[in-house]
């Protein structure tokens, strides 16, 4: 017996996706107002990270050049 709409059951759910619209839809009044913060909170990451491997890296050439200057003593010298 071919399935009809009057023999097959309806689904009432609305899946993951229709969850996340629903959930977005109902934040969108409290988030309106700060749409903007999260390209700039993007941004502020990405300029943090740039410092920081800029720091590191300053850091490892300041080490280098101290260490590079520093006599070591030789074995035999008395």
């Amino acid at each position: 017996m071919p399935r009809t709409a009057a023999t097959k059951p309806i689904s009432t759910g609305i899946g993951w996706a229709g969850a996340l619209v629903a959930v977005a839809a109902g934040l969108y009044p409290a988030m309106h107002g700060v749409y903007w913060a999260i390209p700039l909170t993007i941004a502020a990451v990405g300029g943090a990270i740039g410092i920081w491997r800029a720091v590191v890296l300053l850091g490892m050439v300041m080490n280098h050049l101290h260490w590079r200057d520093i006599e070591v003593p030789a074995a035999d010298d008395d």
